[in-house]
C-alpha cells in the first residue's frame, strides 16, 4: 500500500500593521520626529539634551539640567519667551507632564532609553492641548516592546550614569520596569577669571524609575497603568565656610542671598543681616501659603537667633505675568551703625 504524499507547507501569512493616518490639521505646522534609532545614538542621556538639536527647541538655561535650578528647567519653541514660563507643553503618552502654574519640565524625571519616539509639533491652535501649547507640543512615546537592556558609562568628577529597562510579556500586554540614575562633583559653573570664594562646584545625584502595564482593550483603545518617581539633588549654594570663615567678625556682616532658606547658615557663620527675595510674597493667593510653608519668612523683616532677615516681595513676577494677594514692593534699606 503506497503511503500518501506529505501535505504541503501552509501558505505565509504576512500581517502589516499602519499607523493611524495623521489629521489633516497637522498638516499646516512644522513636524520634527525623533525616532527610536536617533534616540540610542545621541551622546546625551538627557532628554533636555537631547531636545537641542531640534531646530527652534530653546530651553531656559544654556546649561543643561544637572546643574539647573529645577525653576529654571522649562522648554518653549518659535523662540516664544524661553525664560520665564514654558509656552510649549511636553506630553507624554498622552498625558501633560509641564508644570501648570510656571510650566516647568523636571528633565531628570525621564529617561530617554524608555522612549519608542519624540514627536516636535511646532505652532499653536491645537485645541486639544490646551494654552499651555502655544508654541506647540513635544510629545514623547514609550516602549511597548519586550527584552532586557541597560548601559553604564562613566567619566571624570566622580560621574556616572547608567540606565536599564526589562520588558515582559503579560498575557495581551507588556510590562515595563525601568530606572535610571547618575550622579557627579560636577565642576563650577563660573569663569576662573570671574570666580569668588563662595563658587563651589555644581554637584549633583538623580535617579528615576517606572512601572507600566499596556494591555489592548480592542481595535482602537488601549489600557495603560503608570506607576513613577523621580529624585533629583543638586546644590548650586554658596560655600559659607570659605566665603565667611576667616571674616573680622568685629565688623558688621550684610549677606545678600537670593533665597530666605540660607538663612540657617547665616546664622550659623554669625551674619548680621541677610537679605533675601525669591518668594514674591506668594504672589498667588492661596500660593502664599505654600510659599510660607516652604520658606522661614514669607516677607518682611524677622529676626532668627542674632541674625535679622528681611525679604522683599520684589516688583516682577514669575510663571504668570500677575499677582493675587501678594502686592508689589521695592525696598529702601538704610543700615545704620550702634556705634553711631
Amino acid at each position: 500500500m503506497q503511503a500518501l504524499p506529505p501535505d504541503p507547507p501552509p501558505a505565509a501569512i504576512v500581517v502589516t500593521g499602519r499607523a493611524l493616518p495623521e489629521a489633516k490639521a497637522e498638516r499646516v505646522y512644522a513636524i520634527e520626529r525623533i525616532g527610536r534609532r536617533e534616540i540610542e545614538q545621541s551622546p546625551s542621556r538627557g532628554l533636555d539634551q537631547l531636545l537641542k538639536d531640534v531646530p527652534g527647541v530653546q530651553l531656559f538655561r544654556r546649561s543643561d539640567a544637572r546643574s539647573g535650578h529645577p525653576t529654571s528647567q522649562g522648554v518653549t519653541l518659535r523662540a516664544l519667551g524661553g525664560n520665564a514660563s514654558s509656552r510649549a507643553l511636553l506630553v507624554l503618552d498622552g498625558v501633560p507632564q509641564s508644570d501648570p502654574f510656571g510650566g516647568w519640565v523636571n528633565w531628570p524625571g525621564y529617561d530617554p532609553a524608555d522612549l519608542a519616539g519624540i514627536r516636535v509639533v511646532r505652532g499653536g491652535g491645537s485645541v486639544a492641548n490646551g494654552p499651555g501649547a502655544l508654541a506647540g507640543t513635544i510629545e514623547l512615546a514609550s516602549r511597548a516592546d519586550a527584552g532586557v537592556s541597560g548601559e553604564l558609562d562613566g567619566g571624570s568628577r566622580q560621574s556616572f550614569d547608567g540606565h536599564a529597562r526589562v520588558g515582559l510579556v503579560a498575557g495581551s500586554g507588556i510590562v515595563t520596569l525601568s530606572g535610571q540614575g547618575g550622579r557627579s562633583d560636577g565642576f563650577v559653573p563660573v569663569t576662573e577669571a570671574t570666580r569668588g570664594p563662595a563658587d563651589e562646584p555644581a554637584r549633583y545625584r538623580e535617579w528615576n524609575g517606572r512601572g507600566r502595564w499596556v494591555a489592548p482593550l480592542g481595535a482602537d483603545a488601549e489600557l495603560q497603568a503608570n506607576l513613577e518617581g523621580f529624585h533629583d539633588w543638586r546644590t548650586r549654594g554658596p560655600d559659607f565656610t570659605r566665603a565667611l570663615g576667616d571674616r573680622d567678625t568685629a565688623r558688621a556682616c550684610v549677606l545678600l542671598a537670593h533665597q530666605p532658606v540660607q538663612i540657617h547658615e547665616a546664622v550659623e557663620h554669625g551674619v548680621d543681616l541677610q537679605l533675601s527675595g525669591h518668594t514674591h510674597g506668594g504672589q498667588l493667593w492661596p500660593g502664599n501659603f505654600v510659599a510660607a510653608a516652604a520658606n522661614p519668612t514669607l516677607a518682611g523683616l524677622e529676626r532668627h537667633g542674632d541674625t535679622q532677615l528681611y525679604v522683599s516681595r520684589g516688583a516682577g513676577a514669575w510663571g504668570p505675568p500677575t499677582r493675587v494677594g501678594a502686592p508689589s514692593d521695592i525696598t529702601v534699606i538704610e543700615l545704620a551703625s550702634k556705634q553711631a
